[in-house]
């Protein structure tokens, strides 16, 4: 183990701590997620002398994947999905291999979200063919790297987010599978395993020897509430890491737009209401608020009505910062006739302005990549 002194740029004022604090004597100080909020007191640490311990063993990740402008951001998370499959097995058996597996998905992932970002959140919205415990995993590291790149988190911190994201139901893979499938709710031997599996999770992550303390904790408390109504420890507040905080919004969003045996997926426009209207009830209000304004109102993947009558897709969100406003596909007329050929709409034009959220009866099969093409 290697003491680190600590000095005054290495802590921000009101975000939990990442690691634990000690004094010269290796006696702690501070826990791990707590949160210093004032100059006087960081001062008094800092003149003090505060270290933290250093116990990571470095691992050498030699499994990239190089997410280029000629990639296809559908392959690539079809690819991702099998990838992620490898790592469920790998950490379960404690394969030395599985850690750098996921840590090169989540190097990937922040690749994908940073060249095609309105076309990764259009799958979030619009693919949901592979198995539920997978895509979803997937997805909510993809929303988890939209938020925390917002706030200008640290990228070697977003990757902590993004692992433990991926793997944040390693406990529960099958029983979350079943879940998805089953018309029944859950039974009480269900509902047991559900409660336990963030325990679980920690436990097989352990086991497996990752040292990402920050992303174990994470996964940790995943479903802990900002109320102190989660669990598994009833935690409030700040002393829940801010991580956890993003992966548990970005879980809530994904499964509600997520299709399940028994309904349907709901629209993005609903489940930001949802969202919205539920502000501070279990969830960070101002990360609820970001989280809201960085989807947008339509979201890719969304379906809305123009004021022209026609039907469409969105396919990017308006962009203040580029100019660049919210693009649609319009694929029928006024009188809900199929276009024979696909048209682009640049709804920052009054004639193609969106009037309302559209709910089709039976979301319309595209081939995603066409779509997305040059957008």
């Amino acid at each position: 183990m290697k003491k680190i002194k600590i000095i005054a740029g290495d802590i921000m004022l009101g975000r939990p701590l990442p690691w634990s604090i000690y004094d010269d004597q290796e006696r702690m100080l501070l826990d791990r997620g707590q949160v210093i909020t004032g100059d006087a007191r960081l001062e008094t640490l800092i003149a003090r002398g505060i270290y933290r311990i250093d116990s990571v063993k470095k691992k050498i990740n030699l499994e990239k994947f190089q997410i280029t402008r000629a990639s296809n951001p559908f392959d690539v998370l079809d690819e991702f999905s099998l990838k992620l499959k490898q790592v469920f097995d790998g950490l379960r058996e404690c394969r030395d291999s599985a850690y750098n597996t996921l840590t090169a998905l989540a190097d990937g992932i922040q690749q994908l979200c940073d060249r095609y970002p309105d076309a990764t959140l259009g799958a979030v919205q619009l693919r949901h063919s592979q198995e539920y415990c997978v895509y979803h995993s997937i997805y909510i590291a993809v929303l988890c790297e939209m938020i925390a790149k917002r706030m200008r988190i640290p990228i070697e911190e977003r990757s902590s987010i993004l692992c433990a994201a991926l793997v944040c139901n390693i406990g529960m893979l099958e029983l979350q599978q079943a879940l998805c499938e089953q018309e029944d709710p859950p039974s009480d031997e269900q509902r047991k395993a559900i409660l336990n599996h963030s325990g679980k999770g920690v436990l097989i992550l352990e086991q497996a020897e990752i040292d990402d303390e920050m992303m174990v904790t994470i996964v940790h408390q995943h479903h802990e509430k900002t109320d102190g109504t989660g669990y598994p420890k009833g935690l409030y507040g700040d002393d829940i890491l801010l991580g956890s905080r993003i992966l548990a919004l970005s879980d809530r969003y994904s499964a509600m737009i997520s299709p399940r045996k028994t309904r349907k997926g709901m629209h993005a426009q609903k489940a930001l209401r949802e969202l919205f209207s539920n502000l501070d009830k279990g969830y960070d209000k101002d990360l609820s608020l970001l989280f809201i304004k960085e989807l947008g109102i339509y979201p890719p993947g969304s379906f809305v009505r123009l004021v022209n009558g026609e039907t469409a897709i969105v396919l990017r969100r308006e962009n203040e910062a580029n100019g660049t406003g919210t693009l649609v596909q319009s694929f029928a007329d006024i009188d809900g006739n199929d276009y024979l050929s696909l048209a682009k709409r640049d709804c920052s034009f009054a004639e193609y302005a969106i009037k309302e959220a559209y709910v089709p009866n039976e979301t319309p099969t595209y081939n995603l990549s066409m779509l997305w093409a040059r957008t």
